[in-house]
């Protein structure tokens, strides 16, 4: 985690130029930063490599540019008993680089990684990830080899800053395609570890003075500052809206119900005009039959009165029967 800080710290500040010898892999306008470098030396030397101690031997060299910086490093440590338990280690400490970066609660996506034995005499790591919080992007090559005197490993990482990632990755791929164990040695065959395979036993190093061995680097620490416990807040309960649901009801019945008698008065008032206006005609009909029948002189009825014909019938009958007599 130390490099990683670093490393940031270079990225996201401004550039500045250290002379020093030119690089072997940077490309020439990337700048060596000589103090960063001793920091990450030392840094180098005390870590756990290959899940041993110390490291007998270790040199970090950080170059940067704006938006962008290169650390290169390389690592030699007695050759453990158990090989392949310490490439893995060596390839899941180089991994555990972005699970340890999210320990904090920032954003971070692995992009890719591969592992390969190459010629079966090296074994070459690639990591590709990005740090969503910080906006930058990791582009990491490794290769580790073996001998009859020790184990080394080669890394190059490259952090880009978002708003440079694509104007300096072809640099950035250049620089990790030149990366090379230190040599010329005779590399013996050499195998990857399962993953989940124990840690090999510590060999005898030639640490530095002073330089007590450490235990490789974990997730969490025993012996560690205790972390605060993260406070939750409780979820607010969720107000029970059943009551409010029932009085909406009623609510809108009770306008139905309004609504429909409101109706059904209306037709009724509407249905008792029809009537009332057919009604009239009818009683107008029968006062006119009565006043007719109340104009003749007897006091008879009209319609109960013998037509003029007939009565001078009946007077002409009359006199016709006397004058026989």
């Amino acid at each position: 985690m130390m490099q990683r800080l670093l490393l940031l710290l270079i990225v996201l500040a401004p550039a500045t130029a250290h002379a020093g010898e030119p690089p072997s892999i940077a490309p020439p306008s990337w700048n060596r930063d000589a103090e960063r470098s001793d920091v990450i030396t030392k840094h180098l030397a005390k870590a756990g490599h290959f899940g041993a101690g110390a490291a007998r031997d270790a040199r970090a060299d950080v170059y940067a540019v704006d938006g962008g910086a290169l650390i290169v490093s390389r690592v030699e440590a007695a050759r453990p008993a158990e090989l392949a338990a310490a490439v893995r280690a060596e390839l899941d400490l180089v991994r555990g680089e972005v699970r340890a970066a999210g320990l904090d609660g920032s954003r971070v996506h692995e992009l890719g990684w591969q592992e390969r034995v190459v010629e079966g005499r090296l074994v070459e790591g690639r990591l590709e990830w990005r740090h969503e919080s910080n906006g930058t992007l990791s582009r990491t090559r490794l290769l580790i080899g073996a001998d009859d005197a020790g184990i080394a490993v080669a890394s190059a990482e490259c952090l880009l800053r978002d708003d440079r990632a694509d104007a300096l990755r072809p640099a950035c791929d250049e620089a990790l395609g030149r990366l090379s164990l230190p040599g010329p040695r005779q590399w013996v065959a050499i195998a990857i570890g399962p993953a989940g395979a124990a840690a090999p036993a510590a060999a005898t190093t030639d640490a530095p003075s002073g330089v007590a061995p450490r235990e490789p680097p974990r997730l969490s620490e025993p012996h560690g500052p205790a972390l605060p416990p993260i406070l939750v807040p409780p979820q607010p309960a969720s107000r029970d809206r059943r009551p409010l649901y029932l009085i909406g009801g009623l609510l809108l019945a009770a306008a139905l119900f309004i609504w429909n008698h409101g109706r059904r008065k209306a037709q009724e008032r509407s249905d008792e005009g029809r009537s009332s206006a057919g009604a009239e005609p009818e009683a107008a009909t029968a006062g006119d039959d009565e006043d007719e029948d109340e104009e003749d002189d007897d006091g008879e009825p009209h319609h109960a009165r013998p037509a003029n014909g007939d009565n001078r019938r009946k007077r002409n009958g009359r006199d016709d029967r006397e004058d026989d007599r």
